[in-house]
């Protein structure tokens, strides 16, 4: 249903007409296909969603599905990359020579932070307040 209603939708301009429904089809489609186990799919739907979106708030639930299906597709040295990466974005300060352990707490912690996350937080699209929220 969710891919059918964002076709519904004109692809050249959905992201600037319809942002909002837009962005909250496109991460539900994202986490149902990383759910489903269609890994291809939701990769390219977490992407499209990561280039889209304004804020970096309104990428964490594509960016956590694309780790859950980075490593359920087998690819964990990438899913970890991309940890790594983000991380440090999010206000996680990682050791210098971090190992995978201090990046898979760092995630768990930001991960348990981020699902608590209310709508109207999230909504407000600020770095310093969904730091704080995260901390």
């Amino acid at each position: 249903y969710l891919r059918h209603g964002l076709s519904l939708l004109d692809p050249t301009t959905r992201w600037g007409s319809f942002y909002d429904l837009t962005l909250e089809m496109s991460t539900s489609l994202c986490e149902l296909e990383a759910s489903a186990g269609l890994f291809n799919e939701s990769k390219v739907t977490a992407n499209e969603i990561i280039t889209n979106a304004v804020c970096p708030d309104d990428k964490l639930r594509a960016y956590n599905a694309l780790i859950d299906s980075l490593y359920l597709d087998d690819d964990v040295r990438q899913a970890y990359d991309l940890c790594r990466a983000l991380l440090p974005g999010l206000g996680v300060k990682l050791p210098k020579k971090a190992c995978s352990r201090h990046v898979a707490v760092a995630f768990v912690k930001t991960r348990c932070a981020a699902h608590d996350l209310k709508k109207r937080d999230v909504g407000s699209c600020t770095k310093r307040k969904t730091i704080s929220i995260m901390k």
